[in-house]
């Protein structure tokens, strides 16, 4: 073994090991937070924060950029990642596609696996071969489902849906050209002050291709622990955390629809409505005593301002802070956690807009 590759060896064992050695909280990059109050413009730093918080996408595109070995090819490239990836992220959103983040990170570490195996071929690709850059598009597309379910996990409302995605489009793009920038520019000092780049650059590669297999693999491990225990809602802690479970609820034959969606903390609560709607496909959901005015004033802006078939009313006997019900699923909330009801809803009428309710 020669000395490059024994450097090139001990490198990515180095990054494996620091990559196990990571906190559960920093394998994942999901949009933090509670989109129900944002306005349009405050999209776009959402989506930079995004991307400059996405370090596995980031990894790709710097595999793109090594790979591509100038700035034509590397333009040409990247704007198919970005072609791919809005496509999905704007369709996807409007047409509240949810897919599994497990999933879409899983194929997005095979990804960082797939360019960094292109770059360690001895031979250079063909310019003119269309199967590398078609491949990059694919990876886009499925990037873009990913950043479409993250975005759609914030609640975000329904008013405005196609300047919000279209917004938060442009931040995503707008962080990676700001990362693509300073990638470029570390590279193409690299390639030009260090003696052996060429044998740097597959070192580069070969800790990719180690990071994004490990990362691979840990994502599924993880994601099937998840599968297999009761789920816990994104934005939670297990000291106040939100769990969902599968849980047939009764009643409601004898009620009509609410006459309101929302109903304060004084109101008389119609059970028997409220109860039918939620044999209808509704989403209920119940605030304890404990709710603030400032809680209580989130909650009341998202129910009346989404047309989605969501209601809420006050229980005074309730212990938890929120709880959330439909004909087949309960969301508890110990703490007030609004973003979690939230994505809860919005995957549970997405489930059954696409018939996944039986």
């Amino acid at each position: 073994m020669t000395m490059p590759d024994r450097g090139r060896l001990r490198g990515s064992a180095g990054a494996v090991l620091l990559l196990l050695a990571l906190p559960a909280s920093a394998w994942a990059h999901g949009i933090s937070g509670d989109a129900t109050d944002k306005s349009t413009l405050e999209y776009v730093p959402l989506g930079i924060e995004h991307m400059l918080l996405g370090w596995d996408h980031l990894l790709f595109v710097l595999g793109i950029l090594l790979l591509a070995r100038g700035p034509q090819r590397a333009a040409k490239l990247i704007s198919l990642f970005v072609l791919g990836h809005s496509v999905t992220l704007i369709v996807a959103t409007l047409a509240e596609w949810r897919v599994s983040p497990t999933a879409v990170d899983v194929v997005i570490a095979l990804s960082v696996v797939f360019v960094a195996v292109l770059g360690l071929r001895r031979e250079p690709l063909d310019p003119r071969a269309l199967w590398p850059p078609l491949t990059i598009l694919g990876f886009g597309l499925v990037h873009g489902l990913g950043l479409s379910t993250r975005l759609q996990d914030l609640g975000i409302p329904d008013d405005g849906l196609l300047a919000k995605t279209i917004a938060f489009n442009v931040g995503i793009e707008i962080g990676q050209l700001i990362a693509v920038l300073v990638m470029f520019g570390v590279v193409r000092l690299l390639a030009q002050e260090v003696p052996r780049w060429p044998a740097v650059r597959r070192g580069l590669f070969a800790t990719m291709a180690a990071v994004g297999l490990v990362l691979a693999v840990v994502l599924t491990v993880r994601g099937d622990d998840e599968e297999a225990g009761p789920v816990r809602l994104a934005g939670t802690t297990a000291q106040a955390g939100c769990t969902t479970v599968e849980e047939i609820a009764t009643g409601g034959a004898a009620g009509g629809h609410p006459e309101q969606k929302f109903f304060g903390a004084t109101e008389t609560v119609p059970e028997d409505d409220l109860a039918h709607v939620r044999g209808d496909g509704w989403v209920i959901v119940r605030y304890g005593p404990r709710t603030t005015a400032t809680q209580l004033a989130a909650l009341r802006r998202w129910i009346e301002g989404s047309d989605r078939a969501v209601a809420a009313a006050p229980d005074p006997a309730q212990q938890a802070a929120l709880v959330a019900t439909t004909a087949r699923r309960k969301a508890t909330c110990v703490e007030h956690d609004l973003p979690a009801i939230q994505r809860f809803s919005a995957a549970w009428l997405a489930d059954l807009r696409a018939g996944r309710i039986r």
